[in-house]
Order: structure tokens, then C-alpha cells, then sequence
């Protein structure tokens, strides 16, 4: 009896002890799940944004007059006088200086000669043959005599054109001795006293038109593509203050990295040589921004951003490549259409990067 009641007492004992193994196992399986869960690594994410609609870029330059001249004699010799000083204002044909060259006005005069010399041949030439019709008619001289004058005649006519020519020309000569004012504007700089001798083509005086001013900027090429010819622009005194409104006029051709482009404005406050700034506005290169940290890699040939993925609860992470457009403060411009279909509202990783793999999970800091 007693030996039978030992094993029951030892069979219960088993099942007892196997009971506890049991829920053991169970809480050891929970602890590792929780151990799994608590490993994850720990990350902080923004949300993607759209990129702002404009963006104004600033240009300084310095304002000119739109008409520009440096006036110059096309024949060399010595400035006879000069009427004009710097900062007077002058209109468009008023003789600004004259020219003392002593070949041009003999030239003129021979030629002049010339032509009144072949007009008084041709007079004489036309009364000698009236005569001889005349007496043609009364058969007191030959058609030889005729013809010979005839012919006489329209040779001197052909001289006369040709002597008319010259004169015109020599005439033309003589009048590039006076400068007069190609426009209406002021007298900028002087550049010679009379008494000086002159080069041809040397200027004598720098003038700038009163009818608009403009201003050149120098811009990278790559801006070209979106700049159109006549769009308005805003312009900006720095130091005076104000803003007033221009229009590009000309844009260079962008075969170089740097290339210029020329704002003109009408607005009557501002003057030639005044400092401004020229603002540009243009849709930027990317539809999306993204905050910077969340770049990884921005210095290599492959950038890309960690993103959140979503699958009920969990949460994992997953590379994506993108190309970076422009920088604005603390944002990086991206396009969609690099970006692997990144969206407005997509959650990236921006802190905790470095212990991220492809598919793995992780726990987000709120």
C-alpha cells in the first residue's frame, strides 16, 4: 500500500513540474518578442511639403541710361572748338564740337568747281547745237557736224553726274567736322580740349540719353530656361529704399556658366548710377521639400532619404533615391519625377539614420 501511494505521489509531482515548464516556455517567448520589439531602432521623421510656388532671387547692378554714346570724328585732326561742357544737356542734331583737318575742305571746293565747270560746258554745248540744227535745216552744215555735237553733250551730262557725285561726297566729308548729338540726352564726360589732336574715331565726349535707364546683371546660364524676354521684374534700392517695376530687355545666349541679362525701367525717381537690386521670381526646379537631415549621403554620387512605411501597426523603413534640387534654408528642393514617388505628406527619417536597413523596423519618436 504504501508503494503504491509513492508512485502516485511522484506522478503528480511530474505533471506538476511540467505544468510550470510550460508556462515558463510561454513567458520566455513573450520576453523575447518584447526583447525583439524594444531592439528596433528609435527615429524621428517630418513630413514632406509642397515647395513654395515662387521663389524671388536677388541681382545687384548699377542703373545706366539706355542711349549711350562716346561721339567721335571719322577724320583725324585738331578740335577746332568745342561747344558743350560736362552736364550740359543737348538735343538730338546740335553740333557739339568741330574739326580742323586741311585736306577735307580744299577737296570740297574742287569738286565744287568741277560741277559748276561741266554745267557751263553743257550750256555751251546745248546752244552750239541749237545752231547747227538751225542750220541743218537750211543744208549749211552736215549731220556729221551734228552728231558730233549730240554726242559731245551727253558725254558732258555723264561728267556732270559724276561731278555731282564727288561733290556730295566731299560735301558729306566736310560736314563729319561738325558733331552733333545722335539723341537727346546730357554730356557725361569730356574726353578732349581743343588744340588736341585726334585720331579718327576717337571719342571726344561721352553722352547718356534723358528716355529710360536699364541695368545689366550677370546671372548663371542655367537660370535662362526659365527667363522670357519682356517679363516684368522688380527692382530694389538697397540704400535709398523703394521698389519699382522693370522689364527684361535682353537675355545673353547662355553659352558660357555665367551669362547677362539687361533690365529696363521707365520709373522717373530713379537715376543713371544709382545701386539697385534686380528680383527675379521662378517656379523652383522641384515640386517637393524635404527637410535637409533627412538627406543621407549629400556629398556622394547616390542621395537618398529613409521612408516610412506603414503596415497596420508596424512600422518600417525604406530607401529612396532622390535627386536634390535647390537649397532654401533648412529645406532641399526635390523633383517627383526623381524621387521614386515621393509625395506631399510622406513621413521621412531625419535623425537616427545609421542603424537603418532596407525593410527593417523601427519605433518613431513623437
Amino acid at each position: 500500500m504504501s508503494n503504491w501511494g509513492g508512485v502516485r505521489l511522484g506522478g503528480s509531482g511530474l505533471l506538476l513540474m511540467l505544468g510550470a515548464w510550460l508556462v515558463a516556455c510561454d513567458a520566455s517567448v513573450d520576453s523575447a518578442a518584447e526583447a525583439t520589439t524594444d531592439s528596433a531602432p528609435t527615429v524621428r521623421v517630418a513630413q514632406i511639403r509642397e515647395a513654395p510656388g515662387l521663389e524671388w532671387q536677388r541681382f545687384p547692378g548699377v542703373l545706366r541710361s539706355v542711349d549711350r554714346a562716346s561721339p567721335a570724328f571719322l577724320h583725324p585732326g585738331s578740335l577746332a572748338s568745342r561747344r558743350v561742357a560736362e552736364g550740359d544737356r543737348v538735343t538730338r542734331g546740335e553740333v557739339l564740337a568741330s574739326l580742323h583737318n586741311p585736306a577735307l575742305a580744299p577737296a570740297a571746293a574742287a569738286a565744287r568747281g568741277r560741277v559748276e565747270e561741266v554745267a557751263a560746258e553743257i550750256a555751251q554745248l546745248e546752244r552750239d547745237l541749237s545752231r547747227a540744227r538751225a542750220l541743218l535745216e537750211r543744208e549749211l552744215i552736215s549731220e556729221e557736224r551734228v552728231d558730233q555735237l549730240e554726242s559731245r553733250l551727253a558725254a558732258a551730262r555723264e561728267a556732270r553726274g559724276q561731278a555731282e557725285a564727288a561733290l556730295a561726297e566731299a560735301q558729306a566729308q566736310e560736314a563729319e567736322l561738325q558733331l552733333r548729338a545722335p539723341f537727346d540726352g546730357r554730356v557725361v564726360a569730356v574726353l578732349a580740349e581743343p588744340g588736341d589732336f585726334l585720331a579718327a574715331g576717337q571719342p571726344v565726349m561721352r553722352l547718356a540719353g534723358v528716355d529710360g535707364l536699364e541695368v545689366e546683371i550677370r546671372l548663371p546660364a542655367a537660370l535662362l530656361d526659365w527667363l522670357e524676354r519682356d517679363e516684368a521684374v522688380r527692382l530694389s534700392r538697397p540704400l535709398q529704399g523703394g521698389e519699382f517695376e522693370g522689364r527684361l530687355r535682353r537675355i545673353g545666349d547662355g553659352s558660357q556658366d555665367m551669362t547677362t541679362a539687361v533690365v529696363a525701367t521707365d520709373e522717373p525717381s530713379l537715376a543713371a548710377g544709382q545701386v539697385v537690386q534686380v528680383h527675379l521670381g521662378r517656379r523652383p526646379a522641384g515640386d517637393l521639400e524635404l527637410p535637409l537631415p533627412a538627406m543621407v549621403d549629400p556629398g556622394g554620387h547616390a542621395p537618398y532619404v529613409w521612408r516610412l512605411v506603414e503596415d497596420g501597426e508596424q512600422l518600417s523603413v525604406e530607401p529612396v533615391r532622390i535627386r536634390p534640387g535647390r537649397l532654401r534654408g533648412d529645406w532641399i528642393g526635390i523633383d517627383p519625377a526623381d524621387a521614386a514617388g515621393l509625395a506631399v505628406g510622406d513621413r521621412v527619417v531625419v535623425a537616427g539614420q545609421n542603424r537603418l536597413v532596407e525593410g527593417g523596423t523601427v519605433r518613431v519618436l513623437q
